[in-house]
């Protein structure tokens, strides 16, 4: 693993694109030049003086001063580098650390109301029987309608062994879901991990948090246990994360060496590496745009030394690397420190990576939904819902007209469906027909992984398979 003494920066420093955190202790002492910057101090507290004294409406101080930081940190024109608001600061503390107490349930705004995208795997939620698509309307008896996405996660999360009560509703049905769960506490999943065909072992890396490397050494020993003989590592998507996460997993797929070097304003130069013995298994690693910081580190090491097949589209292009700072006043300051380049000294900032194979995902197709029906429909029928059905059962592979008429060309079309998919042969368009019909066609709607076939050619070509 990484000899941690290389790794001994003045802060815990991340490369960060849209989340994860570290841990900084802001030091308040006087600016380099400080007489020399009195003057323009003073501008600074006269403006805000001027504010507070002739401005038409009465205004909060703390809330120029948080405006007037914010556009402190603005003024340099890195996009990277930000001030955060406490309640911000908190969500991204949490974010980064991969745990925290609660129910474990991933939420997002919707309309006017917090939906449920998903709950975390393994974790009270989902014991609990909270799904997809879920609609949170109140917690512990407070309506939440209209309520920020961040309060509602204040509100869900608690001390590990306390209850929080949710009311849920459901698509599909008018009955609110009430639900009392105990808290836990949630390790958020930063990788996730299957056999493919051919004894190719697959990792998903969603983002680098404190329990990357932990994960990732888990996958790697059971996919192995399990025969794995190549390993594809999927980063798409993943926007970053921990510096020190990044080096560990990268430290798991290389033999030795240097897996990346920082930099900061006065030259001085770290190198950070990795220690045998590596992965031993042929390697490709999956990038596309949304590959980003901490997952072109890993990338763009693994391409320098050569230790695997790079596939899929070039990366986001963010070389440079931040230090996170708590303030006094529990707000933080993410603030750019250092530029970071790949062990071959190549930067990849406003560039990106380039894979060595170049794979295009397959193109968005127009997607029918799930359809719902409000009766059951027999032969001699005319109807949009027909039409919605013929038009389901043609991407089936059945042949029938698309035209809302239940005539006998759809009616043969219903009947072998119903015998091909082991339903009651009826004849009729029912409610267990529709659900089946949903079914096999979402799954045939299913879009073709390209990048990820590509690469599962690859090894097989690599080990003979």
């Amino acid at each position: 693993m990484v000899d941690r003494r290389r790794t001994a920066l003045a802060l815990v420093a991340i490369v960060v694109l849209t989340n994860v955190i570290t841990y900084g202790v802001a030091t308040s002492r006087a600016p380099a030049g400080s007489k020399a910057l009195d003057v323009r101090f003073e501008k600074l507290m006269n403006v805000l003086d001027l504010v507070q004294r002739q401005y038409v409406d009465q205004m909060d101080v703390q809330k120029l001063v948080d405006g007037a930081t914010e556009g402190l940190v603005k003024a340099t024109g890195d996009p990277y580098s930000a001030y955060m608001e406490p309640r911000e600061w908190r969500e991204l503390l949490i974010r980064a650390s991969g745990n925290y107490a609660g129910i474990g349930v991933y939420i997002g705004a919707k309309d006017r109301y917090i939906t449920v995208i998903a709950p975390i795997k393994g974790t009270p939620a989902e014991k609990a029987g909270v799904k997809p698509g879920d609609t949170i309307v109140k917690v512990d008896g407070k309506d939440i309608v209209d309520m920020p996405s961040d309060k509602v996660a204040d509100l869900i999360r608690g001390k590990e062994g306390t209850k929080v009560k949710i009311t849920l509703m459901r698509q599909g049905s008018s009955t609110p879901i009430n639900l009392e769960i105990t808290r836990a506490t949630i390790n958020v999943p930063a990788a996730d991990w299957e056999m493919l065909e051919g004894n190719i072992g697959y990792i998903r890396v969603r983002e680098f948090n404190s329990q990357a490397t932990k994960q990732v050494t888990e996958a790697i020993a059971e996919l192995k246990a399990k025969g794995a003989t190549s390993l594809v590592v999927d980063l798409r998507g993943n926007p970053g994360g921990l510096v020190e996460e990044s080096i560990g997993v990268a430290d798991l797929l290389l033999d030795k060496g240097a897996v990346v070097h920082v930099i900061d304003r006065a030259g001085k130069k770290e190198t950070l590496s990795a220690q045998a013995p590596g992965l031993g298994l042929p390697l490709v690693v999956l990038i596309d745009a949304g590959s980003a910081s901490a997952s072109e580190i890993v990338a763009g090491a693994v391409q320098d030394h050569k230790a695997g097949t790079i596939v899929g589209l070039k990366s986001f292009g963010k070389g440079s690397v931040q230090t996170l700072m708590t303030l006094k006043d529990g707000s933080g300051l993410k603030l750019t420190t250092q530029k970071y380049y790949t062990p071959n000294m190549r930067s990849i900032h406003g560039v990106g990576v380039e894979p060595d194979v170049k794979v295009e995902p397959e193109a968005q197709k127009q997607r029918l939904e799930a359809l719902t029906l409000k009766q059951d429909y027999k032969p001699g029928a005319v109807s949009l819902d027909m039409l919605d059905v013929q038009k389901r059962l043609a991407l089936l592979g059945y042949r029938l007209p698309s035209d809302g008429v239940f005539g006998p060309a759809t009616e043969a079309a219903v009947r072998r469906f119903q015998s091909d998919s082991k339903l009651a042969v009826t004849g009729m368009v029912d409610q267990k027909l529709v659900e089946t019909l949903n079914t096999k066609v979402e799954a045939a709607q299913k879009p073709v992984d390209t990048q990820l076939q590509k690469a599962i050619e690859i090894l097989k070509q690599k080990t003979g398979r």
